[in-house]
């Protein structure tokens, strides 16, 4: 806006004082109404583009772990130390009040009071509240006030703790059955080392096969296969046993392999020759035989004919 423009708005501004209040009072009054529509958004990963790579990280970890977009930390500050009765306390009641507003997820409220302590007792594992109750004397208050007075001291002596848990932090060996959480003498593990013994094992592994299209599983080849990597895997003084879709089909069926014809227009064909059927209920079984099979014998289509079928040829019957 030019010199010239300015004067002459300041001289309508000064000869209509009242028509420029009224604009301007006007004019606040449609911002002023969409005041209650605003929201507040504290949140910085908002500040970034969708296609922001972090941002998109952040949206994966909190899918990932199941976080929640909110979070808010609680800080308790004392002079003397936060482990004395009267603050104990205080904590607790602070949990409590929080599990109860709305809005919060009361199962994710993390404080001393929620918080699990697992303990090995013997050969039990023992799980229960950090603090399920406050202590009766003030021993525990005195504790935290001689580790606030010789906070020093303790820094050293827990790093040279943790010096020492380094070191047999490297000696652990991970075992996650759980049939080891009993004593040798238990009777879970007794019969655990009778099912190991006469038996395929108890701790069983799960391994998939895709072969690629809906009828995989079908081909001779496949099942072959698959029967090759079982004989690999019981390699292994681990392994007790093997069971697979080929096991299953060689327990109903016995196949063989049948070759016809000399030479390099020999073929093989997979033959079921043998198949079994049992009634798990009573226990009976039948089994049916297939001998003397051949292939590529010069057959004439004529032969499967309706007409050639009412009196078979004495030739190919036995």
């Amino acid at each position: 806006m030019t010199e010239r423009g300015t004067s002459r708005l300041t001289l309508f501004s000064v000869r209509h004082p009242r028509l420029v209040v009224a604009l301007a009072a006007g004019v606040s009054a449609v911002f002023a109404s969409q005041l209650p529509k605003i929201t507040t958004d504290t949140d910085p990963k908002h500040m970034l583009p969708v296609t922001s790579p972090v941002r998109q990280y952040n949206d994966q970890v909190e899918r990932d772990f199941a976080l929640h977009p909110d979070v808010i930390a609680v800080g308790i500050v004392n002079e003397r130390g936060i482990v004395n009765r009267e603050t104990l306390s205080r904590v607790i009641e602070l949990t409590r009040a929080i599990q109860k507003m709305p809005g919060v997820v009361s199962r994710d409220v993390t404080s001393f009071t929620t918080i699990d302590d697992v303990t090995v007792v013997g050969s039990d594992l023992v799980v229960r509240p950090l603090l399920d109750r406050i202590p009766e004397s003030d021993r525990l208050s005195r504790l935290g006030e001689l580790c606030l007075r010789r906070a020093k001291v303790i820094a050293v002596g827990g790093g040279a703790c943790l010096a020492v848990a380094g070191v047999g932090l490297a000696r652990i060996q991970v075992n996650n059955n759980m049939i080891h959480w009993f004593r040798p003498e238990s009777e879970v593990r007794t019969a655990d080392r009778v099912l190991n013994a006469r038996l395929g094992g108890t701790s069983t592994a799960y391994l998939v096969i895709d072969g690629g299209t809906a009828d995989a599983m079908k081909a001779p080849a496949m099942l072959r296969g698959i029967g090759a990597l079982q004989r690999e895997l019981e390699r292994d003084p681990r392994v007790g046993k093997t069971f697979s879709v080929s096991d299953y089909v060689k327990r109903i069926n016995r196949i063989e392999q049948i070759s016809a014809g000399a030479g390099a227009s020999q073929k093989t064909y997979p033959t079921i020759t043998k198949r079994t059927m049992k009634n798990v209920q009573s226990g009976h079984r039948t089994e049916v035989t297939y001998s003397n099979v051949a292939y590529d014998l010069g057959l004439d289509d004529g032969v499967f004919a309706e007409r050639a079928l009412q009196t078979p040829p004495l030739k190919w019957m036995q």
